[in-house]
């Protein structure tokens, strides 16, 4: 892979963004270990942000569900944020999203959409003071399945008060308006992707590109059986090569 993204059109904002990711590892969370690491920071998150009373720990029976993904982002060994993602298909409807907007979600599954269902967001707050780009990083293992499972629209169950975020940054619309929902300390919108953007966000912001092999090993329980791996080194940078043969012999197909 030595096709380097261009960047000579990029904002300085979007170049800081891939230097941040220069220093950053993803690793899919399949170990009690690393699942608690993940729900300690959970909890300090959103009990920090008077999200929802979380205790220490937040882990619920939705991480354990096989087409939901967990992933961390580690800075020098340390898990600095973490993201939660459902693939959720007309077959398999288990998602935060559909829990409370059932109403809106179960009529566009009937008629054969799918989503990436992208939740349970938390950062390491010392570091996303330093670095207000993180988000961005955390964000872009939803835009990666967006892509890698070819779904119609990645969803966004959220307060408010960031729909501008995901407006100006995605192109997200409103689905559902704004509802108060179990456990939550504010009402809940429900956003969605227009999948149109998705080149356009990509030319912005390139930190959201991304090279086969990595939605590969980040989303390919198959393949990644025997081989998964401790971390998963981001190929924004490289993600405009050709896929080459060689990482996929690396799974003897």
């Amino acid at each position: 892979m030595d096709q380097v993204t261009d960047i000579g059109h990029l904002s300085q904002f979007s170049r800081g963004l891939l230097d941040l990711l220069d220093r950053v590892e993803y690793r899919r969370i399949v170990s009690s270990e690393d699942l608690e690491a993940v729900g300690r920071l959970r909890a300090d998150a959103y009990n920090r942000g008077n999200i929802l009373s979380a205790g220490d720990s937040l882990i619920d029976d939705l991480d354990f569900d096989s087409q939901t993904f967990v992933v961390g982002v580690y800075s020098d060994d340390e898990l600095i944020s973490t993201l939660r993602v459902h693939h959720v298909t007309p077959d398999h409807r288990k998602c935060l999203s559909i829990k409370m907007f059932g109403d809106v979600m179960h009529p566009m599954l009937d008629q054969g959409k799918s989503f990436i269902d992208p939740t349970r967001f938390a950062a390491n707050r010392a570091f996303a003071e330093e670095f207000p780009g993180l988000p961005y990083i955390t964000l872009r293992i939803a835009t990666m399945a967006s892509v890698y499972f070819d779904v119609d629209h990645c969803l966004a169950s959220l307060r408010c008060m960031h729909a501008a975020f995901y407006k100006r940054v995605f192109g997200f619309f409103e689905l559902a308006a704004p509802r108060q929902v179990n456990d939550y300390e504010f009402p809940v919108v429900l956003y969605a992707e227009d999948p149109s953007n998705r080149v356009d966000v990509a030319r912005r912001y390139p930190v959201f590109k991304s090279h086969p092999y990595e939605q590969r090993l980040m989303f390919d329980r198959d393949a990644t059986a025997d081989f998964a791996p401790l971390s998963i080194l981001p190929t924004a940078r490289y993600a405009d090569a050709v896929p080459v043969r060689a990482p996929i012999s690396l799974f003897g197909d």
